[in-house]
C-alpha cells in the first residue's frame, strides 16, 4: 500500500457547491485416463496434466507398436499413419489440459491478489479509525492542514465532531494563527462529521477533510 505521508489527502476547494471476494474455482474434469478423478486447483491440474502427458506418451508408444505390428498385415504405410494420428490426438488433448491449467492458475493468482489488497485496506482502515478515537490531537493536525489551503480567506467556519470540539477549542490559538489579520474563525460541532476530521466553509468554498473523504482518496491511490 502506498504511504500517504507524502501525498495530500485533503480534497481541494469546491467553489461550486457547499470480505473479501472469494471466487469459486471451476472444477476441472479429467477423465480421459482412468483413475485420475476430479481436481479443483490449478496446481493439481498441472500435476494431473503431467501425469497424463506421461501416460499419453506411453500409450502412444504402445499404439505405434501395435499399429506397426498390424502394418505387417495391412501394410507398413497404413500402420505408421494410424500410429501418428493416435499420438497426435493424445498430445493435442494434453496440450489443451495444460493451457486450461495455466489459465486457472492465473485466475487464482489474480483473485488472491485482490483478496489480499482488500484485506490489507480494511485492516488499515480499522487501525486508523481506532487511532482517531484514542488520539484526539489528530483532529488539530488535520484542521491545521486544511486551514492552510484557505488561509487567504477572511472568514472560516470549522465544523468538527462534538467529541473533538473541546480539543479544537483548546488549540484555538494555533488555529487562529492560520487566519489572516482581521479574519474570523468559528468552530462548531456537527454530529455528521466523523471523529478526527473536519469541514471548513469559507463562504466561497469548502474543504472536506473528513475521515471518509481522506480514506476514499487513499483507496483511489492504492487501487489506481
Amino acid at each position: 500500500m502506498p504511504s500517504s505521508c507524502n501525498c495530500r489527502i485533503l480534497k481541494g476547494i469546491d467553489c461550486g457547491s457547499g470480505g473479501p471476494l472469494r471466487l469459486p474455482l471451476r472444477e476441472l474434469e479429467v477423465d480421459s485416463f482412468g483413475g485420475v478423478g476430479r481436481v479443483s486447483t490449478a496446481e493439481e491440474a498441472q500435476h494431473v496434466a503431467a501425469q497424463i502427458m506421461k501416460e499419453a506418451e506411453e500409450q502412444a508408444v504402445a499404439v505405434r507398436e501395435r499399429a506397426y505390428q498390424e502394418g505387417f498385415n495391412e501394410g507398413l504405410k497404413e500402420g505408421r499413419r494410424r500410429a501418428e494420428e493416435a499420438m497426435s490426438k493424445m498430445l493435442q488433448n494434453t496440450k489443451e489440459i495444460l493451457r486450461e491449467a495455466e489459465a486457472e492458475r492465473a485466475a487464482i493468482m489474480n483473485s488472491t491478489e485482490r483478496e489480499i489488497v482488500e484485506l490489507v485496506l480494511e485492516t488499515a482502515k480499522r487501525v486508523v479509525a481506532a487511532e482517531l478515537k484514542v488520539n484526539p490531537d489528530v483532529v488539530v493536525a488535520i484542521t491545521k492542514e486544511a486551514l492552510t489551503l484557505v488561509r487567504d480567506r477572511p472568514h472560516m467556519l470549522v465544523q468538527v465532531h462534538p467529541d473533538d470540539l473541546e480539543t479544537c477549542n483548546q488549540a484555538r490559538q494555533q488555529l487562529e494563527a492560520l487566519v489572516p489579520d482581521g479574519g474570523a474563525l468559528r468552530i462548531l460541532p456537527d454530529i455528521r462529521i466523523e471523529r478526527g476530521g473536519c469541514v471548513i466553509d469559507t463562504g466561497q468554498g469548502v474543504v472536506d477533510a473528513t475521515f471518509g473523504s481522506r480514506w476514499a482518496a487513499i483507496m483511489e491511490s492504492v487501487k489506481g
